[in-house]
């Protein structure tokens, strides 16, 4: 099953978004003092990681303070309700990713993203991969396909239940016949302790949060499930090179505001992002998480994301029977 991507129309999302680059004059008042910047996960995460990069770049480029404010639990769900009940003064700004479908499936949030008021795209994750530890007996994914049939329900993935992780974990299950034993383990930070522990033996993780255990030898990299090999590991086969007839869609981060936004606030704020797309300063301190520059517009985003959804939806059931 392969994920239609969305990644050709970036090329035209940029001279799109620069056609907004003067709505900054536009909210002269606007912003007048600090605006909180919701990240719906802990601190330390490849989410935390990018969300406080984003927040100082859109900083210097608003002129004003944006302060990160670290709000967990739920898969994101938490803070997605959150910013989506705060008042639509701009103040109060949501960065999140592709998780927020978990969120809908499950129906931890009885609201869409598209609910909010979307601003645009700010980065893509293209750097998914699954990994073991070093000592595993797994050398690639097929190894694990192996031992799953061989012994249903006991090679242990560790996902964070209700997001994508889990979400993918179902996808993987189909697409290879297999049954794992999904164990909510929480974020990046507890998937790499669960990992090096031994306490799972499987993971899907973003490369930028764990290319140190990589580097160091005490993780392994089986496989990745997008439909291209990253180029950070360019010798990780392919879900698909390996057998496994699914492409699974790299995360996308975007950022939203309350429903209800005024006009004027929302063109400035998608001023700034005209002006971060273009940023050689935002470039260089992505490129420190590995993780992509990619601005869409708000429309542009919404398709992505719903897009996705219908991914996900494939693999409602068994998401939900899991969960």
């Amino acid at each position: 099953m392969k994920f239609r991507h969305l990644k050709t129309i970036a090329a035209a999302a940029v001279p799109a978004l620069g056609l907004l680059a003067g709505g900054a004059a536009m909210a002269q008042d606007y912003p007048s003092k600090p605006i909180q910047m919701v990240i719906p996960y802990n601190p330390g995460g490849d989410t935390d990681l990018l969300g406080r990069i984003f927040a100082s770049q859109l900083e210097a480029a608003l002129g004003e303070t944006v302060v990160p404010v670290n709000m967990a639990g739920a898969s994101g769900s938490i803070a997605t309700t959150h910013v989506y009940q705060a008042a639509p003064d701009g103040y109060t700004m949501l960065f999140h990713h592709s998780g927020v479908l978990g969120s809908m499936l499950t129906g931890a949030i009885d609201f869409s993203f598209d609910d909010l008021t979307v601003l645009g795209s700010v980065g893509l994750s293209e750097g998914s991969i699954w990994v073991t530890a070093s000592s595993s007996p797994y050398e690639d994914m097929q190894d694990v396909v192996e031992a799953a049939k061989a012994s249903p329900g006991t090679v242990k993935n560790g996902i964070n239940f209700g997001s994508q992780t889990h979400v993918h974990a179902a996808a993987f299950e189909k697409a290879a016949g297999v049954e794992m034993h999904n164990i909510d383990v929480g974020g990046i930070g507890e998937k790499i302790v669960s990992i090096l522990g031994q306490h799972v033996d499987v993971s899907e993780v973003q490369v930028g949060a764990v290319q140190s255990y990589l580097d160091s030898g005490d993780m392994r990299a089986l496989g990745t499930p997008a439909a291209k090999r990253f180029d950070g590991l360019p010798d990780v086969a392919t879900f698909a090179e390996q057998g496994i007839d699914v492409e699974m869609p790299d995360r996308l981060f975007w950022v939203a505001l309350p429903p209800g936004a005024p006009d004027d606030v929302v063109e400035t704020l998608k001023g700034a992002l005209a002006e971060l797309a273009g940023s050689e300063a935002l470039k260089t301190e992505y490129a420190k998480v590995k993780m992509t520059p990619y601005f869409l517009s708000a429309e542009e985003t919404v398709d992505y994301l719903n897009n996705e959804y219908e991914f996900n939806a494939q693999y409602k059931d068994i998401f939900l029977s899991n969960n």
